[in-house]
């Protein structure tokens, strides 16, 4: 302080403290100097320097300015808000940077995973105070944040860290690689690997595979094992999915997208169903497919009909058609495995209805034999079903199926005991439910049975001295006889060879057979005997051995040639007495019918009936109110009550057949034997001049040979058959036909001028209506068919007799 005399006198205080300051007084300046030494409690402090003379009444202070003392805080800052927990992504935590002391106050800052953050702080006094928002990435994890301090005094420059920070978070979407130990493409029955790949993720994720099947439970690595491929691996996505708590906690689908896996196999060849059945003629597709990776070229091929094409083409097919057609697929791997193929086999099966034969097993047929023919079929399909069979003869149906006695299935026939009646086409039918081209069902197969007829009959005749008369037996042979040297007559003690008075032929002649009841017209033959003037040696039983063979079998006719004992008793200008000779009734009552008419006038038939007496056997019967000088004609036969049936008639042989034309009237008809029906027809007689003209139809009786008889059968039943049967012919009795048939069945008649007046007499027959009309009916009918048999102890027998008289 300058002036004053004395100086003035200088003292210091200093935060209220008298501290002791060094004068530094020059000449007239009062000066005093303290120093200080500044710690942090001069901060914001002043000192006071007081100055005082003894002059004064008080004291002159002047202030220092107030000291400001820079020094860091004491301290480094301390950071809060995190505990070292873990935290999810996007998870916001609030760290707390707090610091004090210091002047002046310490600065902070912050750096969290290298990057910088200027925030906002506070000041308090000496403390500072900084906060942050941290947002919880996955950057962050495994990081801190750092507060860092700062101070004037560079000194002072501590960087405190947070915790380490634990955040959870998701991994990337996961990729579904083809692992490099198997790269694509896969084979079939081959093994492969899938490898599933992410980033990051915490915690670490886990692993769950799957596909359209659902979760793969067993595999839980990053690597999917597949062994034993099959095709239906291929194209077949596999997806990985992971997770972590973070996933769980935020329920997230980390999923991969689905990889399609390459699995190359050999194809699989579809031809569809098998087998194909296609009906002969008609036309057939089908597509061929194959189910194959890498695609593949498909060929159809056979051996019948090879093809490039994927369609297999079959036009109008025929049988040979049938077999196995192969599709076939090939494809060339894209990879390392090679040619891939594969093939299906559709078996084509051509339907046709069958073939069919009917198979005869037995040659040289002989009658008697039992024959035996099966019906084979050869068709597709090879199950059958039979019709049975049919019997023909020259386009007539004689038997039908249900006439024949056939295995169960009417597949095969038993024919027992053959005879002629056999003879003829038979046809067996079969269907295998496919039919024709022209829409038929049933298919026929056909054979020709030819029996080797065996031939057996008795016969008589009758015949007067001196005269010369032929006898015509027609018959049925098979094989037909090729000459006369095939057949012997011999007699006892007489052979036709020996004897210049006996000729033999043999001739063609159309005949009526019966077969099974069917009247059939066939190519027969007749053995033609003329006996020349007849002696009484001659008399006796003739046999005929036919060779008709060619293994030299014999068949034996046996007939016997007697003088005649039908007789004209008496006769005056308005009656005749007639006589004749009983024959076997057969086992039934007999009754004669005496017809007669008068010639070339009308054409009524008068009749007389004589009913046999028990053991008669001559009869005499005078016919009276004939008209004198005029010329009538009469007959005679027989009938009894004669039952059969459809059935029994075809069971019998009428096959056996002989005509014979000979001058006669029937002697005896008592214990005869014949075989054949007799029909002798056109003795001519000149008895005195009185023109006496007499004809006979001898009667037969029938044969059991070959047939299904019964001893004692009475054949009484079936008369309504027998009248149906009546009524038919009675129809037929108008016809000229007819009777024209029975007048060449009496061909060879000596006198055939009387033929008008036979015809009248025939038809005559069919204006009857008595009882007896219907038997004569009956047996006339049965005489024109050829019906005449017997069975067991039924014998049938048939007078008929024509008498021309001229009174």
């Amino acid at each position: 302080m300058d002036g004053g005399n004395p100086l003035a006198t200088l003292n210091w205080t200093c935060e209220g403290i008298n501290v002791q300051g060094v004068n530094a007084n020059i000449q007239s300046s009062a000066i005093s100097r303290y120093t200080v030494t500044l710690d942090t409690s001069y901060n914001g402090q002043t000192c006071a320097c007081t100055a005082s003379h003894q002059l004064w009444s008080g004291n002159k202070v002047v202030q220092s300015q107030p000291f400001i003392v820079h020094y860091p805080p004491t301290t480094n800052p301390v950071v809060s808000g995190y505990d070292g927990t873990f935290r999810y992504q996007n998870d916001v935590v609030t760290l707390t940077c707090i610091v004090s002391g210091g002047s002046p106050p310490a600065t902070l800052s912050w750096t969290c995973n290298g990057l910088q953050s200027t925030v906002r702080q506070s000041i308090s006094g000496t403390t500072v105070t900084s906060d942050i928002r941290v947002t919880m990435t996955k950057e962050l994890n495994e990081k801190t944040c750092i507060c860092h301090g700062r101070h004037s005094d560079i000194r002072y420059s501590p960087n405190v860290l947070s915790d380490r920070f634990i955040v959870y978070y998701p991994s990337s979407i996961p990729l579904v690689e083809i692992s490099t130990e198997t790269p694509f493409p896969w084979i079939e029955k081959g093994n492969g690997k899938l490898q599933c790949s992410v980033n990051d993720g915490n915690p670490p994720v886990s692993y769950e595979w799957s596909s359209a099947a659902g979760i793969i439970s067993d595999q839980t690595s990053h690597i999917l094992s597949l062994t034993s491929l099959t095709k239906d691996d291929n194209m077949k996505g596999y997806s990985c999915k992971v997770s972590n708590a973070y996933t769980i906690a935020k329920n997230l689908n980390v999923i991969s997208r689905a990889k399609q896996l390459d699995v190359e196999y050999n194809p699989v060849v579809t031809v569809g169903l098998s087998p194909a059945y296609i009906r002969e003629t008609d036309s057939f597709e089908r597509p061929c497919t194959a189910d194959s990776n890498p695609t593949s070229t498909i060929t159809w091929t056979s051996n019948t009909s090879p093809s490039n094409a994927a369609i297999l083409k079959l036009d109008d097919t025929v049988r040979n058609q049938t077999g196995d057609y192969a599709c076939k697929a090939q494809a060339q791997s894209k990879g390392r495995h090679g040619l891939l193929s594969g093939q299906a086999v559709l078996k084509v099966i051509v339907q046709f209805p069958p073939t069919v034969h009917a198979i005869l097993e037995q040659t040289g047929i002989i009658e008697g034999q039992t024959v035996y023919m099966y019906c084979l079929a050869r068709g597709v399909p090879d199950q059958y079903t039979y019709g049975g069979w049919v019997q023909e003869y020259r386009n007539t149906i004689i038997r039908s199926a249900h006439d024949f006695m056939v295995s169960q299935n009417k597949q095969n026939i038993t024919l027992s005991e053959v005879t002629h009646q056999n003879i003829g086409t038979y046809r067996c039918k079969v269907h295998n439910t496919i039919t024709d081209k022209y829409g038929v069902l049933f298919q026929h197969g056909m054979t020709n049975l030819d029996i080797k007829s065996v031939f057996n009959s008795s016969e008589k005749f009758h015949t007067e001295l001196n005269k010369t008369f032929e006898i015509r037996i027609p018959f049925f042979l098979n094989p037909l006889l090729q000459n006369v040297d095939t057949i012997t007559l011999t007699k006892q003690n007489i052979s036709q060879k020996e004897r210049p008075d006996i000729k033999m032929n043999i001739g063609t002649t159309k005949l009526d057979i019966v077969f099974y009841g069917k009247a059939i017209t066939v190519e027969g033959q007749e053995v033609i005997i003329q006996m020349i003037q007849f002696k009484s040696e001659l008399q006796g039983n003739y046999t005929i051995s036919i060779k008709n063979f060619d293994e030299g079998s014999i068949s034996y006719f046996v007939f016997e040639v007697m003088l005649s004992d039908f007789k004209i008793l008496s006769s005056t200008s308005d009656s005749v007495e007639v006589t004749w000779l009983a024959g076997n009734n057969g086992g039934h009552p007999q009754t004669f019918v005496i017809s007669y008419h008068e010639k070339g006038k009308n054409k009524t038939l008068k009749t007389k009936n004589v009913t046999e007496t028990l053991n008669k056997i001559n009869y005499t019967l005078t016919i009276s109110g004939l008209t004198s000088e005029r010329e009538y004609s009469f007959s005679i036969y027989a009938y009894n009550r004669r039952g059969n049936s459809k059935h029994d008639l075809e069971s019998l042989n009428p096959y056996l057949i002989a005509t014979a034309k000979i001058d006669v009237s029937e002697k005896n008809g008592s214990d005869y034997n014949g075989m054949f029906i007799g029909v002798v027809i056109g003795f001519i007689v000149g008895v005195l001049g009185e023109g006496v003209v007499i004809s006979i139809l001898f009667w037969r009786k029938g044969n059991c040979n070959g047939i299904n008889c019964r001893p004692g059968k009475t054949f009484d039943k079936d008369e309504n058959q027998q009248r149906t049967q009546y009524e038919d012919v009675k129809n037929e009795i108008d016809r000229n036909d007819v009777y024209d048939g029975i007048n060449t069945i009496r061909g060879g008649v000596a006198n055939n001028q009387d033929s008008l007046s036979q015809h009248g007499e025939y038809e005559s027959l069919g204006i009857r209506h008595e009882s007896a009309a219907y038997q004569q009916i009956h047996y006339k009918v049965s005489l024109i068919r050829n019906n005449f048999s017997k069975c067991a102890h039924m014998t049938q027998y048939f007078y008929y007799i024509f008498i021309t008289h001229k009174l």
